[in-house]
């Protein structure tokens, strides 16, 4: 990427030396544009390169407007009709369509009989923008029309023309078009043949190579799935291809992890040996695309173009082969990638240091500069200026060399004598030890197969417990509905059926027959017990899951176990690392963070922090005013428990920008609390809306939430809230939960661990207050919901962490 990045500078400068009327200027600004491209298409989540490609081809089309149809404008056109195509292939916006297509038609009718070569590229973009008019607007001619125009720019090649692969391909994957649409088998034995001349034309090597490898393979898949008479030679061929395709380095990231993840669905619906090793690969592939990205943003917004459902089906396929290991390496591999990158910056290097004090150090400072980088803010790449095309671009570029130092760094500590797996998916034995203090319970969902692992501490291997077929339709069908409910009912009193229908749902499919393994298991009531869901039912309740009936034998999860969760197992294994009680008898060192003041008013907030200083008189507080961004951080740094009662913004568009609202309209963002490091956190609630829930996303398994960004800055134990929640529960809740975590002898010492069990038993107690008289104690509050209404108001608080 150096040779790409110094010709950008070079001919950046060039063009801006160049008068406005030079005769050259039109040749550079082309020969920049084409630049711009490429690094588009190395480089994932550039779409700011596309955009000034094509600005920077109409700067050149538009000073060259006397040059003859023979001289270089028609190539100029050319190359702006191609850069509009590739933008609509990632916008969608039909006017880049149909520019593409007009500039194409009319700069052909301009050129005649002249310059064949010019005449076939513009053909083969004319008959790629017209196959794309055809998959959004179903005209048949527009199809054919595309196909005749791949022809002809295949005949006006001349014998050795580097073009011809391009427009072989691009005739291939339109006869193929028409294949699907029409089910004539000639055109999809005559797409394979274009394919495959493409391919042998391909030297290894060539970054056109894998496009043609992976348009060959999906080739051979149509034609074995859709024959009669099926040709097992056909699914080899394209399975080989695909693994061929994927192990090409010299390819786009995107088309490798693209083909290595149809190798493995393809594969895994065959029932092929090569499946498991081919998911492998594709989460490999995975993590290398995704740290290409520099920053959070361009993280973010790649793994929500990728398959959500990828490590859910890689575990399924090891799950199947007995590998029940494998199922839980690759789901901790394959989730969480933003945090994990993250964390992998603040990975402690104390042991290291111990055996190379200089390279823990090195290492150490490209950490925190890739760290910085990472959460730094993305500006938009729909529209840049200048200035910020070239910010953007040293950023890029900066990100590159320190990734390279850090790669190379990782290689030279894994040489290090007991460090060869730094860094490394966590291997199974090290994963182990998460379920030393209670059951925790990994629910795969998964098209091919849906399953619930519990790792339990005296039991080696994991406990399979395979859950109905039909589980991902049925948490579908909850999402929805559990949707449906926040949006129209937010924090109303009454709990309409939507949400009791979730409930029980969740209930009969996947946590009875769990609450049934773990009573087989001895697991004795009262116990903790940790979710780690994927998937959708990261959003849901899984806690307050039950019948929520009267009847006899109706059972609810509340009233049997108490229930904690974690994003991954890696997250509560650190959460619990080199853990003690370090807090005084006399109580923790609790910051109150409250905002009554804002808009809209939360009345009720004096009141909580009333009741919260009168059972912790140590606490410290921040109040209205005093209530700033950077007071709060600073005053992080000195406290190990914290307490928000503020309203909490969820962000769906920006996950990072989802937030605390502080003073006078003033945030606390998650990238802000991201930034922070803080020397020993323990505890925080967060008695806000949304805080522990993140947004409508194809990449649920990020969690991206405010309660995760606290535990990712080491806060051991987050309680959050996955809905909105109403300003006068805030004093009620708070005081119930601290009561349960005051020493009951008067004489010991605070305990975060006590954390999931004090809110446990403060939901349990609230709901039995409000709806059944209730009592008022230190000691665990025994009550059976007979109605999910009861004790909805509360079951939105949920425990995450050690």
């Amino acid at each position: 990427m150096d040779d790409l990045e110094s010709a950008a500078d070079c001919l950046r400068e060039a063009v801006d030396a160049l008068p406005a009327l030079h005769t050259g200027r039109p040749t550079m600004l082309n020969s920049y544009a084409f630049v711009r491209m490429l690094q588009f298409e190395r480089l994932p989540g550039r779409e700011e390169n596309l955009n000034q490609s094509i600005e920077i081809l109409r700067q050149a089309v538009g000073v060259s407007p006397n040059r003859q149809a023979t001289g270089d404008r028609p190539m100029f056109l050319s190359n702006l009709a191609s850069s509009l195509l590739r933008r609509f292939d990632l916008l969608h916006l039909d006017e880049d369509l149909e520019e593409a297509i007009t500039q194409s038609r009319n700069t052909l009718k301009s050129m005649g009989s002249n310059a064949s070569h010019r005449a076939a590229s513009l053909l083969g973009t004319l008959g790629k923008a017209l196959s794309s008019r055809f998959l959004r607007h179903h005209q048949p001619s527009d199809l054919d029309e595309a196909v005749e125009c791949h022809q002809n720019a295949i005949n006006l090649c001349p014998p050795g023309s580097r073009h011809l692969p391009s427009h072989l391909n691009n005739c291939g994957v339109t006869l193929t078009t028409r294949f699907n649409t029409y089910g004539k088998e000639k055109d999809l034995d005559e797409a394979i043949v274009m394919h495959d001349r493409a391919v042998k034309l391909l030297q290894e090597g060539h970054p056109e190579r894998a496009a043609s490898l992976k348009n060959l393979a999906s080739s051979y898949n149509a034609r074995y799935q859709t024959r009669l008479k099926r040709n097992e030679s056909d699914a080899e061929q394209s399975l080989q291809l695909f693994l061929e395709c994927a192990n090409d380095k010299f390819s786009n990231p995107r088309i490798r992890v693209a083909s290595a993840e149809r190798c493995a669905s393809i594969a895994h619906m065959y029932g092929h040996h090569s499946a498991l090793p081919a998911y492998k690969l594709s989460l490999d592939l995975l993590e290398q695309c995704f740290m290409i990205n520099p920053s959070l943003d361009n993280q973010f917004e790649f793994l929500t173009l990728a398959s959500p459902s990828l490590v859910l089906d890689a575990a399924s396929c090891a799950i199947e082969k007995g590998e029940l290991h494998t199922a839980v390496e690759l789901l901790e591999q394959g989730r969480s990638l933003l945090w994990a990158k993250m964390r992998g910056y603040r990975h402690s290097l104390d042991e290291l240091r111990l055996v190379d004090e200089s390279l823990a150090t090195e290492f150490g400072d490209i950490c925190n500069q890739l760290g910085v980088l990472a959460t730094g803010h993305e500006t938009s790449s729909l529209v840049s200026t200048q200035k910020q095309m070239i910010q953007t671009d040293q950023k890029w570029k900066r990100h590159r060399i320190l990734y390279e130092k850090w790669d190379v760094l990782v290689s030279r500590i894994r040489q290090v004598p007991g460090f060869k797996d730094f860094l490394q998916a966590v291997p199974f034995d090290r994963l182990r030890p998460v379920a030393n203090e209670g059951p925790v319970i990994i629910i795969n969902l998964s098209t091919y197969r849906s399953d619930a692992l519990i790792l339990v501490r005296d039991k080696s291997n994991p406990i399979l417990i395979p859950l109905d077929q039909k589980l991902p339709e049925h948490v579908s069908k909850a999402y929805s509905w559990f949707l449906q409910w926040r949006k129209s009912s937010g924090i109303a009193d009454n709990l309409p059926s939507a949400m009791e229908n979730v409930l029980r749902l969740l209930w009969r499919f996947i946590v009875s027959p769990i609450v049934e393994t773990l009573e087989k298991l001895g697991v004795a009531s009262g116990s903790c017990i940790w979710w780690c869901p994927t998937s959708k039912l990261c959003a849901l309740p899984l806690h307050a899951a039950g019948a929520h009936r009267k009847k006899p034998g109706s059972r609810n999860l509340m009233d049997i176990y108490v229930s904690s969760y974690t994003p991954t197992l890696t997250a509560l294994i650190r959460a619990r690392e080199n853990a003690s009680t370090i807090c005084s008898k006399n109580g923790p060192d609790l910051l109150i963070i409250g905002q009554p003041d804002t808009s809209p008013p939360l009345p009720m907030v004096s009141k909580e922090i009333e009741l919260v200083k009168s059972l912790i008189p140590t606490a410290n507080s921040l109040i209205g005013s005093d209530v700033t961004p950077s007071a709060v951080l600073d005053a992080l740094c000195t406290n190990s428990w914290v307490h928000f009662a503020c309203h909490g913004f969820l962000d769906e568009e920006h996950p990072f920008q989802s937030s605390f609202r502080l003073h006078n309209k003033t945030s606390l963002t998650l990238r802000s609390i991201m930034q922070s490091s803080l020397p020993n956190p323990e505890l925080a609630f967060l008695s806000a809306c949304h805080s522990a829930t993140g947004g409508e996303t194809n990449a649920p398994d990020e969690t991206l939430h405010l309660a995760a960004a606290l535990q990712f800055c080491g806060f051991r134990s987050v309680v959050g809230t996955l809905w909105e929640m109403r300003d006068k529960d805030g004093p009620e809740i708070a005081e119930a939960f601290y009561r349960f975590m005051v020493p009951s002898d008067g004489d010991g010492t605070f305990d975060f661990k006590d954390s999931a069990k004090a809110l446990h038993d403060a939901v349990k107690l609230m709901s039995n207050k409000k709806n059944e008289g209730g009592r008022d104690s230190r000691g665990s509050v025994q009550v059976s919901f007979t109605s999910a209404s009861k004790v909805h108001p509360w079951i939105t608080f949920i425990h995450i962490g050690a």
